[in-house]
């Protein structure tokens, strides 16, 4: 028996954790907690986490062991984290945890306890311990009290016993009836220095869309996490979008959702993904047009600009005529190029209501700008250099601009040094934004 990490699996805690003091403070705590249990000290000059590891496992397998009967659950906790990588012994202690998950009343030492021992199923060869280890785990998907259990079970099976294999829909269902942020697989996940039960679901099926895919519709209704939801959701539909169409109804349906933090972040994913791919969800962004909230509003009308629906017209234009204007107004209006015809009437009237730029020297320290261009409208005019030529009717109105930038210049030339921000940023960006609208023509 080998009373330390086998050299492989020192490596793959390598490769997780490598160059990562702790995974979490307060995993690390309990670590430490641990080490001096078990009279062990992982010495002065520690760096990694798998040197705590390893040196926890350096007690040998049976003191571990012994600490799954620890009166204390911070350390049944720990040691859960250190026994999941003593795969020599994976024999001698699958059977030892099996035993204790029956009796341990923490739900964080339960979801230690059936990680690990995936994880350490996953090392034996297939034969008929590894496969009682997977029936096992099975079992554990249909005890619905044990909501914790259940969670860890799928994710284990998903992690370790599946790979590159198609999840089966009983493991998919068992994720996505677990993961209510606030339920016991939340507080459980949580005690143990892991992720969030979504985020720790969607890492274990990344190289698996189609599996996140089908979590997320079958956990769409089950979360009152929604935000979380939209974030995997959005990223899925970026690396994937065809793959990720599913989900866009889903998306567009909590466009209208109750909470405002909800409705803004579905629509600015909608507004970021744009194509055709968000079709389904047109009607939904439509209807947020008249949200009481300016930015769920202002995002709505860019994904629909994006995805060529003239409804955004009306709305883009209040925007492009207010103040302040949103802080990603260059990405905003980068994607209304379909729409310039409309829009560019409205962009010249505000630029050309711009009045001249003028510095006011308080002392010969101090000065302030008046005038000129306001906070958001040198990004208006960026975002207007990515409309290439179909921004040609704006270019009167941004040779005025530079020519009052350069004049306020010229005028304070002995007097400010040459790279005074407020002027020299006004002129580069009027500068690159006409070079992108005028190409290799005359300017």
């Amino acid at each position: 028996m080998l009373e330390r990490m086998s050299i492989s699996a020192r490596h793959e805690l390598m490769i997780i954790y490598g160059g990562v003091d702790e995974p979490a403070e307060e995993i690390g705590r309990r670590m430490r907690h641990l080490l001096s249990d078990l009279g062990r000290s992982a010495g002065s000059d520690c760096e990694w986490w798998a040197d705590v590891v390893n040196a926890a496992a350096e007690a040998g397998t049976p003191a571990l062991l012994a600490r799954l009967n620890h009166a204390d659950p911070e350390v049944r906790r720990a040691v859960t984290r250190v026994l999941e990588w003593c795969w020599d012994d994976a024999e001698q202690i699958l059977p030892a945890l099996w035993t204790w998950l029956s009796f341990e009343p923490d739900a964080p030492a339960r979801v230690g306890i059936v990680l690990a021992a995936a994880r350490l199923a996953a090392a034996l060869p297939r034969g008929e311990d590894r496969t009682a280890s997977e029936r096992r785990l099975y079992g554990y998907l249909d005890r619905g009290a044990d909501s914790a259990a259940c969670f860890a079970a799928a994710l284990g099976l998903v992690e370790h016993l599946l790979p590159g294999s198609p999840v089966p829909a009983a493991v998919l269902d068992a994720l996505a009836a677990t993961l209510d942020a606030g339920g016991d697989a939340y507080t459980a996940l949580w005690g143990q220095g892991w992720d969030m039960p979504l985020d720790a679901a969607i890492h274990a099926l990344r190289d698996r869309p189609e599996d996140q895919v089908a979590l997320l519709l079958r956990a769409a209704d089950n979360l009152r996490a929604r935000k979380t939801w939209v974030v995997k959701a959005g990223a899925v539909l970026e690396r994937s979008p065809d793959r990720g169409r599913p989900l866009v109804p889903v998306l567009g349906r909590l466009v209208l959702d109750a909470e405002p933090a909800v409705r803004e972040l579905a629509a600015r994913k909608l507004s970021y993904l744009g194509g055709p791919v968000i079709l389904p969800a047109m009607d939904m962004l439509a209807a947020a047009l008249d949200d009481p909230v300016a930015n769920v509003r202002e995002q709505s009308a860019h994904a629909l600009a994006r995805a060529g629906d003239s409804r955004c017209v009306a709305p883009l234009r209040e925007m492009l005529s207010s103040y302040p204007l949103p802080r990603d107004v260059e990405h905003l209006v980068a994607g209304m190029r379909a729409h310039a015809a409309e829009l560019l009437p409205t962009v010249r009237r505000r630029l050309a209501a711009v009045p001249p730029v003028a510095v006011v020297f308080l002392d010969d320290r101090r000065t302030r700008v008046e005038g000129g261009l306001r906070a958001g409208e040198h990004d208006l005019i960026a975002g207007l250099g990515t409309w290439g030529n179909a921004a040609a009717p704006v270019v009167p109105e941004l040779r005025r601009l530079l020519d009052l930038y350069r004049a306020e210049q010229a005028r304070c030339a002995d007097r400010l040094t040459p790279d005074y921000y407020p002027l020299v940023h006004g002129v580069r960006v009027v500068q690159s934004t006409l070079d992108s609208i005028l190409g290799d023509q005359e300017r």
